[in-house]
């Protein structure tokens, strides 16, 4: 099993902290952090599983449940891109991701289409 490890010590309630890897620093979404094997994680509990600066979170929907973490997002962004993507479908585009076009996708960052992510401990 994989998991991404959740800085304790630097997150805050409604702002998690997730390790990106070594020289890479943190992020606050969970699917840029690294993921590291389970085996790994024994092996070094010490430093990604220590529970007090650092827990090691199954990368999948139940981990993300487990310490209440939540995604929503911009129905607005979601429409502009939804009507794009048909739109280039109805051109008879060869392959709807690659076309010479500007995607709206590419256009704004993941915070433009998702909220803040929020947790509970």
């Amino acid at each position: 099993m994989q998991y991404i490890i959740l800085s304790v010590s630097r997150s805050e309630p409604g702002k998690p902290v997730f390790w990106k890897g070594l020289l890479s620093g943190f992020t606050s979404n969970p699917f840029e952090a690294i993921k590291i094997d389970s085996r790994h994680i024994n092996e070094h509990q010490a430093r990604y599983n220590n529970g007090f600066d650092t827990l090691a979170i199954a990368a999948d929907e139940k981990g993300l449940d487990a310490i209440g973490f939540t995604c929503t997002i911009n129905p607005e962004k979601v429409e502009k891109l939804r009507v794009y993507r048909l739109n280039r479908t109805k051109k008879d585009s060869p392959d709807l991701l690659d076309n010479e076009e500007e995607d709206p996708a590419e256009l704004f960052g993941p915070d433009d289409y998702f909220e803040s992510p929020h947790y509970d401990f």
